[in-house]
Formats: structure tokens, sequence, C-alpha cells
């Protein structure tokens, strides 16, 4: 209830402590086009076939779910991470842990003990390289974040977290969000990505891998192109996966909305479409993200 639409992401399933399955969302009210006003939990309601609020967030928490979770265990725990240019986020894999915010962490080389952004500190170790920990009370790590901190020469060009860069090219690619997920095929994480500042706004999208969800993300591959149309939002679905993920699906929502066209196409504008990728394409060989 409230005034504007509600949009939810960061579905999961966990189970309790009594082994129910229960499906959790993110939800956010939303009022004029695009500004947040509220942020909470939501779980289905299976009797009523609906959501129903479970948690208020505070609207200043630095760490929240959001974005397509991935599950992932590590520490000998099982976590699940959030995150929209990568899964930076982390929060223990059961529903009290996802309704009390003070349980995310997030990996970062930024310490937490500061919030204005000139104040930021970044934490080196004797050696002065970046101390990557988990870490709470602090901003995940995005692409404008970093820019400020090398523009604040607390930070060099090299030492980026997001680093990115076309395969073809060598030229960086920003990632607006993804999805990942795990592929038996190619025994990485593999990630699906939107790119921010493309040829398109909000069209271009781009495959890349790595050891570990949390990355490195070094080289992509353009994979889908639009012109002048926006494909937003891309979802890898690995529960449709083929021949051990040697054939990957994911679908995002194809728009006309924030590209300036305004020519729609008939019958598909705003709608999802979906797209097969196989990973056996030459274009795609494993040692091409590997150098």
């Amino acid at each position: 209830p409230g005034p504007g639409p509600t949009w939810i992401d960061g579905l999961v399933t966990l189970q309790d402590k009594q082994g129910s399955e229960r499906l959790f969302a993110k939800y956010v009210k939303i009022k004029g086009l695009l500004t947040t006003y509220e942020r909470g939990l939501v779980e289905f309601n299976e009797k009523q076939k609906a959501f129903e609020k479970r948690e208020v967030f505070d609207f200043n928490a630095p760490l929240y779910p959001e974005g397509h979770p991935v599950k992932y265990r590590m520490d000998d725990q099982d976590y699940i991470l959030f995150g929209q240019a990568a899964p930076l986020i982390r929060v223990p894999a059961n529903p009290d842990a996802l309704a009390d915010l003070k349980q995310y962490e997030t990996y970062s080389y930024v310490k937490p003990d500061t919030a204005a952004a000139a104040d930021w500190t970044v934490d080196r170790d004797e050696g002065g390289a970046l101390r990557y920990q988990w870490r709470k009370n602090v901003s995940p790590l995005t692409s404008e974040l970093e820019k400020k901190l090398i523009q604040q020469n607390k930070l060099s060009e090299q030492e980026r977290y997001f680093q990115m860069r076309d395969i073809e090219t060598n030229e960086r690619i920003e990632i607006q969000n993804s999805s990942v997920a795990w592929n038996e095929y190619r025994g990485k994480w593999t990630m699906i990505g939107l790119q921010k500042y493309g040829t398109s706004v909000l069209g271009e999208i781009w495959y890349s891998e790595a050891a570990s969800p949390l990355g490195p993300w070094k080289w992509g591959r353009k994979i889908v192109t639009h012109d002048k149309y926006s494909f937003y939002n891309p979802k890898q679905h690995p529960l449709f996966a083929r021949e051990k993920g040697r054939l990957i699906y994911f679908e995002g929502t194809y728009t006309a909305l924030f590209s300036g066209n305004e020519v729609k196409t008939p019958r598909y504008d705003y709608n999802q479409i979906m797209y097969q990728l196989d990973l056996s394409d030459p274009r795609l060989a494993a040692e091409l993200f590997e150098k």
C-alpha cells in the first residue's frame, strides 16, 4: 500500500528452521518516474497468492538486498549474494538474517568508519596493497565511487575493482547491472551484464566469466546489441540450461522507453525476450577470458 507503483527484485527462496520453503523479495515504492521513497522486504503468501509486507528497511542503510541473488557457500556457511554490477553483498541464507540489515556485509576495501564521500578511507596492508574484507555499514563498491576515489588520489586506475574490458578492443566496459550463475560446462561463474554507456541506451549485453562470483571480471564479449532500443535488467535462468550449461538462457526487458526511439516494435514493446547463448561458440572460447 501507498502512493505510486511497487517494484520488486532480489527474489529468493529460503528454508526456515522448520524446513519450510519461503519466497521473499525486496520491494520499493516509487513516486514520479524513478524516485524511491520506501524499501523493505515482502514474502509470498501461498494461500493468498500475493506478496505481503514483512519489513520496512531503514532508508539510509547502505546495504540491503538488490539485483539478482545467487546462493554461494563460503567460510563453511551458506550465503545469498546480492548486487547490481556484481554480487558484492552477502547475508546468511536464512529468513531471519534476510530481514535484518545489521547482518549484511559487502566485499570492499573501503573502511566503514566514514560516511561522507570526501572522507572515505581506503584500507591497505603494510605493503600498500588494497585490503579486501567483508565489511558492515559501508556502501558497496560502484564505478562511480571508484571514480571519486581516483579523483581524490586514494586509488589508482590499475587498482579499480571494476576492470572489465572488451576482448576485441581492450576498451573499458562499465556494467549497469548483471546476473551471475555457476556454469558446470565452463567450470566458472558466468555473468550476463548490461552495459551502462554503450552504443545504445541500456541495450548492450555482455558475457563474462570468472573463477568466483566476486570476480575478477576481466574480459567481456558483447553478445546482444540494439539499434536505438533498450534491453535492460538481464536475468540468467540456470534452470533452463542444457548440456551441463553449454546452452544458457537469459531474458531482459525490451522497450523503447529509455532509448529515445519513437517507433515502437508492434506487439513486443515493453515485453520480455529470452535468448539462448551457446558457450561452445569459438567467439566465447574459454582462453579468451583467461588472458
